[in-house]
């Protein structure tokens, strides 16, 4: 149970508190922000927990345990009256759609970031950099799919959570150095 829950909180928890770290200076009222955030977070995870209550009760445990995406094969069972079926698709665009989201999200977070830690006056130097290196690492870090589970089985949990706690502390470390000089 703790696993699982780690295994959750490392993929959706932790990106959003170092989205945190940067959100409030661009917002004129961070507090509901923040809480709209978690808000979203805290339905999400409700939203996840009623997609696995319902994938295990109509494809059952060991469908659910072994499937890649359970929640598409729950999403291709799907017909009512022979019309209304293909609901796949649909979520497969929405996958594709709040992935994107999600990604311009950290990306552009990303680019303040370091750009605000490097003191830069021009973001745009680190665009081409930050949009190539992912690129070429992801053929590095999953050269196939059982790389993929098994580096979020054994590191990505892990390396979540330190960067959930390091990217703060080391922000607040680097004030603390700017401040002293």
């Amino acid at each position: 149970m703790l696993v699982t829950f780690l295994d959750y909180f490392a993929a959706a928890g932790a990106p959003l508190f170092v989205i945190l770290t940067f959100f409030p200076k661009e917002l004129e009222q961070p507090e509901t922000a923040s809480r709209s955030l978690m808000t979203g977070t805290v339905i999400g995870g409700i939203y996840l927990l009623i997609i696995v209550l319902c994938c295990t009760a109509v494809l059952g445990y060991d469908l659910t345990s072994t499937a890649i995406y359970p929640s598409y094969n729950l999403a291709q069972r799907i017909n009512i009256a022979n019309f209304f079926t293909r609901i796949e698709v649909l979520m497969a665009a929405s996958w594709f759609i709040t992935i994107y989201i999600k990604l311009i999200f950290y990306y552009q977070f990303s680019i303040r970031g370091l750009s605000h830690i490097l003191r830069l006056q021009n973001q745009n130097l680190l665009v081409t950099p930050l949009s190539i290196t992912p690129l070429i690492l992801s053929f590095y870090i999953y050269p196939d799919i059982s790389s993929l589970f098994k580096y979020e089985n054994t590191i990505w949990t892990y390396a979540s959570i330190t960067f959930m706690f390091g990217i703060p502390l080391l922000l607040i470390a680097v004030g603390k150095v700017r401040k002293m000089i």
